[in-house]
């Protein structure tokens, strides 16, 4: 029978009761039992409907722990076998200072390795029950004509108020904000977060601002939509970073009837798009890093108010060159697929044209070919930068 009294990972003299070497590996072995029934009894006590997954690691790690014990406690003990067998008998007198100082140094190495083993091995295990115990992700659930919102598997009223445009470019300028919902009773706070702030140099972002947003949140019991102000903001090109608005050539600009250029970006800039596409996701991956278990942000907004504040579409000469072009068979097929159902003013402008199955945007939308042409590359445009974020 082990015995179990003095036995601790700290402790490596021998039992004052029975004498034994803790340097056996049975003599570890109930003590991590012991305290793995512990940890494992106090999850499964605050949280029993992780009974099976929890139970499940608990005996991955156990077997884990014993396995690495075993092999650590064996190799110093046949280590330290093999040294005293090699030294002669007057070896062992001269040296007798010396090898038992190189005993404590093997002794010393068995803590650290052991040590190192235990705590890779715990941080496993709490690693896969954090990756059981987080939340659902929010989503939109289409239940005949109803939508629901669902926060942690449950049906959530948002009560939102919505932050002034620069208010979460400070974080005490996000106080009184919070202290509004708060005094309102609400449970949602919506709160823009700046491209121009997030990645102030290509490729080099800063995610500040971000975590004491989602920390300002949680202090006072809030949700979050976070809005994202990216290439658009109210139509414009407001909230891009400078390096965007400083080089024209390649982040090329809108441009209006009269051939002018206005700020902002064109929804045909694939370098632009890009560009917003890996900023977005970069948010979105680390939203994901430090919120994944807490479900504070609940909803994102890709872009604000798009569109092309001054014109009714992009006159540029990669524009122009689309805009003379057939309109794309897929958005052909979708209007077939919907025909009847379309917006009112897209349907009559399609049915002013004999609801055309093909030609160029003027020949399928008449008076409305701006307009739709527009829509058309916007929505393109904020497809993209949101399934880029969705990867994540």
């Amino acid at each position: 029978m082990n015995c179990l009294r003095n036995t601790r990972l700290r402790s490596h003299s021998r039992c004052t009761t029975c004498s034994k070497s803790p340097h056996a590996a049975d003599d570890y072995i109930p003590f991590l039992q012991i305290e793995s029934l512990r940890l494992s009894k106090r999850i499964l006590r605050e949280q029993p409907e992780r009974q099976p997954s929890c139970r499940e690691a608990a005996t991955k790690v156990w077997h884990l722990l014993i396995s690495d014990v075993k092999s650590y406690v064996g190799l110093a003990e046949a280590g330290s076998t093999s040294l005293q067998e090699s030294l002669t008998r007057k070896q062992k007198q001269q040296r007798g200072d010396s090898f038992k100082q190189e005993a404590t140094v093997k002794e010393s190495m068995l803590k650290t390795s052991f040590c190192a083993t235990v705590l890779l091995a715990w941080a496993t295990f709490a690693g896969s029950l954090a990756a059981q115990s987080a939340p659902p992700i929010p989503q939109l659930v289409h239940t005949g004509f109803r939508y629901q919102l669902l926060v942690n598997g449950k049906p959530f009223l948002m009560l939102g108020g919505q932050a002034h445009n620069s208010s979460a470019s400070n974080p005490k300028d996000l106080e009184p904000v919070w202290r509004s919902l708060v005094a309102m009773h609400a449970n949602t706070a919506e709160v823009p977060l700046y491209w121009e702030l997030v990645e102030p140099q290509p490729g080099h972002f800063d995610f500040h601002l971000i975590d004491s947003i989602i920390e300002g949140a949680r202090q006072h019991g809030l949700h979050l939509v976070l809005l994202w102000f990216g290439t658009w903001k109210n139509g414009a090109m407001t909230y891009t970073p400078p390096w965007i608005k400083t080089d024209p050539a390649k982040y090329f600009r809108v441009r209006n009837e009269a051939g002018q250029p206005i700020d902002v970006i064109s929804p045909l800039c694939a370098a632009a798009r890009e560009a917003d596409e890996k900023a977005f996701a970069a948010v979105m991956q680390h939203i994901k890093s430090v919120d994944e278990s807490e479900r504070t942000v609940i909803m994102m907004q890709v872009e604000n108010e798009t569109g092309l504040l001054g014109t009714d579409r992009d006159y540029s000469p990669q524009a122009n060159t689309e805009y003379e072009s057939q309109v794309p068979a897929t958005l052909m097929t979708y209007l077939e697929a919907h025909r009847g159902h379309l917006m009112p003013a897209l349907e009559s402008a399609w049915a002013s044209k004999h609801f055309a199955r093909s030609g160029k945007w003027q020949d399928v939308f008449g008076d409305l070919a701006p307009e739709a042409f527009s829509a058309w590359y916007v929505a393109r445009y904020v497809n993209a930068v949101a399934a880029a974020g969705k990867q994540q």
